[in-house]
């Protein structure tokens, strides 16, 4: 006899679509994302690149040129994922849960998100500036929620589960907190042309909301990756500011606080790192222990 008060199987659908069509979804979503990433330097969308309209909105906070490399990081943890989804995922009711329900038309709307920014921000007006900052906003909201319905690093999850969910969408939603807040900067600056020391002021202070609430993060989800995100780009706002040869500014305030908060990220995401490798090793001994025992 069926136990009444147990919960339900989930469901085999989402709104309709299957496991499968959802896989699809998101293969598609994700081609289409990085067909527009590549193109978007063409000409065939906009006369400007997204680096030519970065340039023409210059803000103190934007990070040197080199912290944009980790945009291969991500590309290649999300193939991870699109790939792994096929091929590799794990067949149980839990995992498939995960994929179906708590991703679901999530990870769409990241690559919706991302796709649409890039063809508006290419625009390179004050308007589409505008425009572009609430489709960021949007982006880092739906990686947020894939973040929280799925529980990232709550544990229960395999190597490679791992990296396809709580390592990819914890470094995606990193890097997007970092972009949100130099996009915010500048739709700002679109409005309100500030003198040089309240841009200082505005930049040290979005430094240290960043370093407060990614430490949070770090801490109270045990999230590294969150933290080492932030700790890559406020090294590069650092640089960018020191007033070196290479440099684009010399603002020594920023420059300053962006190294303070990247060192203080830096070490305490390697605190939280490394206290989540010891406890997983000593998981793995004591199960490799009780093993010997049985024997």
């Amino acid at each position: 006899m069926e136990d009444p008060l147990a919960s339900p199987p989930p469901s085999t659908t989402n709104r309709g679509v299957n496991l499968l069509q959802l896989k699809l979804i998101n293969l598609t979503s994700f081609i289409v994302t990085v067909a527009l990433n590549g193109i978007s330097s063409s000409g065939v969308i906009s006369e400007q690149g997204v680096g030519d309209v970065s340039r023409s909105y210059p803000t103190k906070i934007t990070p040197a040129g080199g912290a944009f490399g980790i945009w291969g990081i991500i590309y290649m943890v999300e193939t991870f994922f699109v790939v792994y989804q096929f091929f590799g995922w794990p067949k149980t009711q839990k995992a498939e849960s995960t994929l179906l329900h708590d991703i679901g038309f999530w990870y769409a709307s990241v690559c919706a998100c991302n796709s649409l920014w890039i063809c508006t921000w290419v625009q390179g007006s004050n308007a589409t500036t505008v425009i572009s900052n609430v489709l960021i906003a949007l982006l880092l909201f739906s990686l947020c929620k894939i973040y929280l319905n799925t529980n990232c690093w709550g544990g229960g999850r395999g190597a490679l589960l791992t990296l396809a969910v709580d390592v990819h969408f914890s470094m995606y939603a990193g890097w997007v907190t970092v972009a949100t807040i130099v996009a915010t900067t500048i739709s700002f600056t679109t409005v309100w042309d500030a003198d040089d020391s309240t841009q200082t002021a505005c930049a040290v202070i979005m430094l240290i909301v960043a370093l407060l609430l990614v430490s949070f993060i770090v801490v109270t989800r045990r999230d590294c990756v969150w933290g080492w995100v932030l700790c890559w780009a406020s090294y590069f706002i650092s640089v960018a500011n020191n007033g070196s040869d290479a440099a684009d500014r010399d603002d020594p305030a920023i420059s300053t606080t962006a190294l303070c908060c990247s060192a203080v990220i830096g070490l305490l995401s390697l605190v939280v790192g490394g206290h989540a490798a010891m406890k997983v090793h000593s998981g793995e001994s004591m199960r490799g222990g009780t093993v010997m025992e049985v024997k």
